[in-house]
């Protein structure tokens, strides 16, 4: 019967919340789910398909599929890093109608029975994520339904995390993916970004293309001074965020629970649960 019990799922949480005897601690971590666009796709090539899709998701309804307790995500890049631009978290906010405006203006045509077509082809969509993840099951369900709302059909795929980072996302065998991104300090923005970077130099998955963004990513490679590298990484940003070769939704939300019997318990996303051990004491 442990005292402390460390990387729970934030779906346990309508389980433990009514223990009296202990206290639940939610943090997000490093990772970030996120939808990936494979922008080679003959739908997804079209950016205005892309933002259309962004614009039909209310991320506010993600957020009550984890009790509110995930933290909304909108960049590649953590929230509490110097590379984090917070003027991206005005871009996407839920516009149904604009999703269905950005449709039209692609050439799509709105059909009462079949929903929207282009060139006699429905526009129905796979979205690929992880079997076994229920986090992913809720997300993915809801998605489906988002989409449902401006006419778009979307299929769901699930299969083992290994078949999608190392078959799929590496052969650009998707439409659309949903996995978590790394924004750990350490994660390459040029390897995830740059158009020399598609599998297998590196993990441009979505195979994006812009000239612009490749400049940026350039001179952040050679880029010596702080304060032009930080000016860098706010213009990727906004870059990124426009081009929309990908979609944050929320940070993975870590649940750590421990007993009212244990004092000064201050778990650490960046060191671990067991950062101040010498300072817990006992009732």
């Amino acid at each position: 019967d442990s005292e402390v019990v460390e990387g729970l799922s934030i779906l346990a949480f309508e389980h433990l919340k009514h223990r009296s005897e202990i206290e639940i601690y939610v943090q997000p971590n490093y990772q970030i789910e996120h939808l990936d666009f494979n922008t080679q796709d003959s739908i997804l090539s079209d950016q205005r398909v892309r933002k259309a899709l962004a614009y039909a998701i209310d991320k506010n309804k993600l957020k009550e599929l984890f009790y509110n307790l995930a933290e909304l995500a909108y960049s590649d890049q953590h929230k509490n890093s110097w590379k984090y631009n917070s003027q991206v978290e005005t871009f996407y906010s839920y516009e149904p109608e604009m999703s269905q405006s950005l449709l039209r203006q692609a050439g799509w045509q709105e059909n009462p029975e079949w929903g929207w077509t282009k060139d006699g082809d429905p526009l129905t969509l796979t979205l690929t994520a992880i079997r076994g993840n229920k986090a992913h099951l809720l997300t993915a369900e809801y998605l489906k339904y988002a989409f449902a709302k401006i006419g778009v059909t979307l299929q769901l795929d699930f299969l083992p995390a290994e078949v999608l980072m190392t078959k799929r996302l590496p052969t650009g065998s998707f439409q659309i993916a949903l996995y978590p991104w790394d924004s750990s300090p350490e994660a390459n923005s040029y390897a995830r970004w740059h158009s020399t970077q598609a599998p297998p130099r590196g993990q441009n998955y979505t195979r994006l293309t812009d000239i612009e963004i490749d400049g940026l990513l350039n001179e952040i490679q050679t880029t010596t001074d702080v304060v032009k590298l930080q000016q860098n990484y706010q213009n990727l940003s906004l870059k990124i965020a426009e081009a929309l070769p990908a979609y944050p939704l929320y940070y993975h939300p870590v649940m750590d629970v421990y007993k009212k019997t244990v004092h000064n318990f201050r778990p650490n996303i960046h060191q671990g649960i067991t950062w101040n051990s010498y300072e817990w004491w006992l009732d």
